[in-house]
């Protein structure tokens, strides 16, 4: 559609050609490739994704392949309709980091999740780090205009799997990303076929989820390449038991790969710290910082919390009601508490499916450090968490008032043993 500030998505699509789309999925690297060929064929990389995944097998393994694109990309959805439903997924505007202002304090005035309100006077001019000042010129080049490599769009998921970036102010689709770890479900769906959109027939009960949660995003410096990314994070929500991490800080449709993908909680380095905590990542994750020595002008490092859902039917342990802090940047696993089991009370079952928030005490004065953690439950609890309590470890945030002694401490949260 042309540009407007009102617009359906669906409508959109419904106006592209099904093979004009843009569909990308990653490999078991993060290396981000396109589902399709030109013609809407399944792409060679695709191939070799779903042969590996054990999804498309023998001689009519590329056959296979081009059906399961085909109905990805909407060619045969009913009345040219090619976005599904976005069961449980809201969507989120993510907009292009604040450009620089040198007449202002401060010089990049960004907010949530950071420390918002605060006044800052002369004396704090010229304190943000170089870096940051940098990234947010950069991200307004004049000489891009009016097409920044830095678009800026409304990200959401959707039944198939697919987390969509509809550009802010046309709702023409930049691009979708479906996870590795959802093409299961997507097979599974294409097999039902485009005329229920993939679902069973009449069968509520057996709905299959997609991307059925919510992203959060916000910006975090790459230390590794002395770089700033807009970071996003995404669970599944009823559609699975991982979480990625996206970098959206150049999702032009100009762009080779509009979107990276940073992490997920698949990655053979961190399967197997997660795998016995997960359950159904309904919660949306909550970004926090840690500045080192308190200092306004150094980069911060950025970190998550997260709940870790509703567990399966075969479930033993904690997995299902655990919180956890990681590294936002790599998903390394820092901290993490398991939540007591609940009372008997109206359902046996229960996750960490709640969102966290986290309190934070803005010591920097502009990164939103954090403090402690607070999560409901389903069995009718609220729990605190004092996060990275003490000077050990890979965690650690200076805390002014706490619940109590210990690195993790409230009568109704203990530590993971």
């Amino acid at each position: 559609t042309e540009m407007s500030r009102n617009w359906d998505a669906g409508e959109c699509l419904q106006g592209m050609a099904w093979n004009d789309r843009r569909i990308y999925s990653h490999d078991l690297d993060n290396e981000v490739f396109l589902i399709s060929n030109e013609d809407g064929t399944a792409s060679g990389r695709f191939i070799t994704e779903l042969t590996d995944l054990g999804h498309v097998s023998g001689p009519d393994a590329d056959e296979d392949a081009n059906e399961i694109v085909a109905f990805l990309l909407g060619r045969d959805a009913p009345g040219g309709w090619k976005l599904p439903g976005v069961s449980n997924s809201a969507p989120i505007t993510v907009r292009r980091v604040p450009e620089y202002d040198d007449e202002r304090l401060p010089e990049v005035a960004i907010t949530d999740p950071h420390c918002a309100g605060r006044r800052f006077g002369e004396l704090d001019a010229g304190t943000l780090p170089n870096s940051l000042e940098e990234f947010a010129v950069d991200s307004w080049d004049a000489d891009e205009a009016p097409n920044y490599t830095y678009q800026e769009a409304v990200v959401v998921g959707d039944d198939f799997g697919i987390i969509h970036a509809f550009q802010l102010d046309s709702g023409n689709e930049l691009f979708g990303l479906i996870p590795r770890f959802a093409l299961g479900n997507a097979v599974l769906q294409a097999a039902n076929g485009p005329g229920n959109m993939g679902q069973p027939a009449e069968d509520l009960e057996n709905h299959i989820f997609g991307v059925s949660s919510t992203l959060n995003h916000g910006w975090a410096f790459d230390s590794d390449e002395s770089r700033w990314r807009h970071l996003g994070i995404i669970g599944m929500g009823a559609g699975g038991t991982e979480y990625i991490a996206l970098d959206l800080s150049h999702m032009s449709p100009d762009a080779d790969t509009p979107v990276d993908v940073l992490w997920t909680t698949e990655d053979p380095a961190l399967r197997n710290d997660y795998n016995g905590m997960l359950g159904e990542t309904w919660a949306r994750p909550a970004l926090t910082y840690h500045v080192a020595n308190d200092e306004l002008a150094s980069e911060p490092e950025t970190f998550l919390v997260a709940g870790s859902g509703y567990p399966d039917d075969t479930a033993t342990g904690a997995e299902g009601r655990t919180l956890f802090v990681a590294n936002a940047m790599t998903g390394e696993l820092l901290d993490r508490a398991s939540l007591p089991v609940a009372p008997n009370v109206y359902e046996d079952v229960f996750g960490a499916v709640v969102d966290p928030s986290v309190g934070s005490h803005c010591i920097s004065r502009y990164w939103a450090e954090g403090q402690e953690a607070y999560i409901a439950d389903p069995a009718g609890r609220l729990f605190r968490w004092d996060l990275g309590r003490g000077d050990t470890g890979p965690l650690s945030f200076k805390h002014d008032d706490d619940s109590g002694d210990g690195a993790v401490s409230y009568t109704h949260l203990r530590a993971h043993e």
